[in-house]
């Protein structure tokens, strides 16, 4: 990533690059309610897509379904 070969220093970005090179963490469920992990799985689609509204509307129902997100 761009951002780590300049040398970033954001804590959040930071965060997100220690759990891309976590062994398996793409395959992680986001919820343990599979309901609420199908709505997110099509958040992400949506998202990947540029599908902002789709990708809003995944996000706000899995969140529905389980507020611990």
């Amino acid at each position: 990533m761009r951002a780590r070969q300049l040398g970033s220093k954001w804590p959040l970005l930071n965060d997100l690059f220690v759990a891309l090179d976590t062994p398996g963490a793409a395959q992680q469920p986001f919820s343990s309610n599979a309901e609420a992990n199908a709505k997110m799985k099509e958040g992400e689609e949506a998202f990947s897509k540029g599908d902002n509204n789709g990708a809003l509307a995944g996000y706000s129902a899995a969140l529905k379904l389980d507020p611990q997100l």
